[in-house]
């Protein structure tokens, strides 16, 4: 799979959100002018260290990759407590107008950072679990990959390790769902799943693209 864009977001001055006025740095591989959409990440800032986190009652940033788009999309975690978030996937609208998508997610001191989830996402930004995965508890201090991937109607969760790079380390635990219908909203990006979080923080969003799902026919031999 290649990187399409990517983020780290360094340069960025303490508590800069995380808006239209932040294109994508493409610092770990990919090309071309992706901007972060202008509503949703008004309350996502910078700690002024290359990572962001939840600085008021907003909760996510999206970006839009196109209403067409399978995507992997992945994010470098850190907890400093236990804590909740999620990459989201497909989402209809950047504006809260609609949410309806679908969200990989880890931890809440609900199941103890032991709980790799998909969730589908309701018009109101509501969740329901359809997929899980036990982990291993997720370490505070410690980096983590969380990725969310769509292929057509099939999604998949992932948590990997992280190994100081761009590169993912060890897998720690994946699920899968099949949704019903394919979607087609074109927002992808990151949510925190508690207002005013400030226990958990996000690094390096990693977009990829995957491989189309190539139907094959059945061969036919003729004797």
């Amino acid at each position: 799979m290649a990187i399409l864009h990517s983020d780290t977001f360094n340069g960025m001055a303490s508590d800069d959100p995380l808006w239209s006025s932040r294109n994508l740095d493409n610092a770990l591989g990919g090309s071309g002018t992706l901007a972060w959409a202008s509503f949703s990440g008004a309350y996502i800032g910078s700690d002024g260290s290359g990572r962001v986190y939840n600085r008021g009652t907003g909760y996510l940033a999206l970006c839009d990759l196109g209403a067409s788009a399978d995507r992997l999309c992945r994010v470098r975690v850190r907890f400093s407590a236990a804590g909740s978030l999620s990459v989201l996937g497909r989402t209809t609208a950047a504006d809260g107008s609609d949410f309806t998508g679908v969200r990989a997610s880890i931890g809440s001191s609900s199941d103890s950072m032991t709980t790799l989830k998909i969730q589908t996402v309701d018009s109101g930004g509501a969740g329901t679990d359809q997929a899980s995965a036990t982990v291993s508890a997720l370490s505070t201090g410690t980096d983590y990959w969380l990725a969310l991937k769509v292929v057509g109607s099939v999604v998949t969760a992932y948590l990997y390790a992280a190994d100081g790079t761009s590169t993912v380390g060890s897998l720690l635990g994946s699920c899968t769902y099949t949704l019903g219908s394919a979607l087609t909203g074109a927002y992808w990006g990151l949510r925190f799943l508690a207002d005013s979080d400030p226990s958990v923080k996000f690094d390096d969003w990693i977009e990829e693209d995957v491989p189309a799902v190539v139907a094959r026919r059945p061969v036919v031999v003729i004797m």
